[in-house]
């Protein structure tokens, strides 16, 4: 992967499955990485390369050193956890006590298969751990249309289309990532490269088909869609003498 990175968020995404071995668990981290080298901004009055734009030439204390940033997604995780559900909301309990970025972790969840009661005791759970997470419960819904936003219990209710199309172009122009020694890494590339949208019978809502087991593909997909969510940064400002060793022998 080129550039540095500078910025990690890690969002952990289930998509719940009515049993054993149907959920798909996944851990993204959402990447700012620089994009190009550093260079000199003038704030506010002055244009990116130092020329005067209202009244004054830039001094000193106008300019900042800036890199440009985009916005990437790396899978890091990728499991099917057995065991009943109450097992898999453990497991996802685990697995986001033990992120670390830096930002608070954030957990989706898929409650098409099961309610809005799998949530209700995730959050309990959560709570009697003082886990320190930013918690999405997500409905996955089959209607074609756009986002219906929240139901009446708070859920985000989102298109299964519109989840999977936003996945399919984030890992096509490689926005999205997955690490290559994964255990489940060829099956998730596979279940990605393959679904399209396919003919069905009218009376069918939802024509996005892969197979009976689509839920790795979910799971990814709503962490790519939560971290979207989110504000994205176009560049930052950074310390120029940054790890430059001063006089005393430390760094900047």
């Amino acid at each position: 992967m080129k550039g540095k990175v500078c910025h990690i968020q890690p969002i952990a995404a289930v998509s719940l499955g009515e049993g054993p071995g149907q959920t798909g668990l996944c851990v993204v981290h959402r990447e700012e990485r620089q994009l190009g080298k550093p260079y000199g901004f003038a704030k506010e009055r002055f244009d990116r390369y130092g020329r005067q734009v209202k009244g004054r030439a830039a001094e000193r204390d106008d300019l900042v050193t800036r890199v440009d940033l985009e916005t990437l997604y790396s899978v890091k995780h990728l499991e099917r956890p057995e065991g009943s559900l109450s097992d898999v909301l453990r497991r996802l309990l685990v697995i986001l006590a033990n992120l670390e970025g830096d930002e608070r972790p954030v957990g989706a969840i898929d409650l098409r298969a099961t309610g809005y009661p799998a949530f209700r005791e995730f959050w309990r759970m959560a709570d009697d751990a003082d886990l320190g997470v930013v918690l999405m419960p997500a409905v996955v819904s089959n209607a074609m249309g756009n986002s219906g936003g929240k139901n009446s219990e708070g859920a985000f209710v989102i298109p299964r289309a519109n989840l999977i199309t936003a996945g399919h172009l984030a890992f096509s122009t490689a926005r999205l990532r997955v690490a290559p020694l994964l255990r489940l890494a060829s099956t998730l590339r596979t279940e990605l490269n393959e679904f399209t949208r396919k003919p069905m019978p009218a009376n069918i809502d939802d024509p996005w088909r892969l197979s009976t087991n689509d839920d790795l593909v979910l799971a990814t997909t709503l962490a790519v869609y939560a971290g979207e969510m989110m504000p994205r940064r176009k560049h930052r400002e950074i310390d120029p003498w940054e790890g430059t060793p001063l006089a005393d022998g430390t760094g900047g």
